[in-house]
């Protein structure tokens, strides 16, 4: 009897540490969320800007993480004319075969994922910047210390959701995104629903503009954000990093 109960012990022991791996090693999930307006009130082409979602997904699909992505309505994502060529290039084209199709925000089961991530485009700030949904995840992931990140226009999606304690998400957390210059010089300061710079201010953010076109990104706690098109890669690997990393 004694033998038994030895050797169940030592099967016992031998499990917990696989058991521990395997917690610590399960697939990692992230949320991309992203426009599905594709027009300025002038009606002047927008959308999403690929760059800023296709650059940060090859880099979530190369650290093997599961991502999907969704949209308010489902179906096909707008890409803004602006942001590619004639063709879409080799490395993009699954990047841009996603968007065909995305998946319906509110279908989604975001508690699942390990990080929120919000591309942008001028798109965003006509509909996921007025989106009580989206409000309600991005107050979930800051609830939960879980990553919420954002690039460019993405960042004007953050300044409506709250915190547990009903300050904006963004108060007193460092924060960047588009900022006025650089509207200013694609010509599209008049032609914008709000100046991300100077409500992210008035929210109380702690707004940080880099020099246009600057490779630039701010990490503040669970948010981090990037300028511009430019910061998108440095932006995908900061959350890859975070994602890896989380306790």
């Amino acid at each position: 009897m004694l033998t038994i109960l030895v050797i169940t012990a030592i099967v016992v022991l031998l499990l917990l540490p696989m058991n521990r791996v395997s917690a610590n090693e399960r697939e990692k999930k992230v949320l991309m969320v992203v426009t599905h307006h594709d027009h300025f009130d002038n009606g002047r082409k927008t959308g999403l800007w690929l760059e800023e979602f296709a650059v940060p997904y090859t880099l979530f699909v190369e650290a093997g993480f599961t991502v999907t992505t969704a949209s308010l309505q489902g179906g096909s994502c707008p890409i803004d004319p602006g942001s590619v060529d004639k063709r879409i290039g080799a490395e993009w084209k699954q990047a841009a075969d996603i968007l065909q199709q995305t998946e319906i925000l509110s279908q989604i089961n975001y508690q699942e994922y390990d990080a929120l991530m919000i591309p942008g485009g001028h798109g965003p700030l006509y509909d996921l910047a007025n989106s009580k949904a989206l409000d309600e995840i991005i107050s979930y992931f800051d609830a939960q210390n879980k990553i919420i990140a954002a690039v460019c226009h993405g960042t004007g999606t953050l300044l409506q959701a709250v915190r547990k304690d009903g300050m904006p998400v963004v108060t007193d957390k460092k924060i960047t995104g588009f900022t006025n210059a650089e509207e200013i010089l694609v010509q599209a300061e008049q032609l914008v629903p709000f100046s991300l710079e100077d409500r992210a201010n008035t929210k109380g953010a702690r707004f940080v503009a880099g020099t246009p076109w600057s490779d630039h990104i701010e990490i503040d706690g669970n948010l981090i954000t990037g300028q511009n098109p430019q910061s998108s890669k440095q932006l995908g690997e900061a959350v890859v990093n975070a994602v890896l990393h989380v306790d």
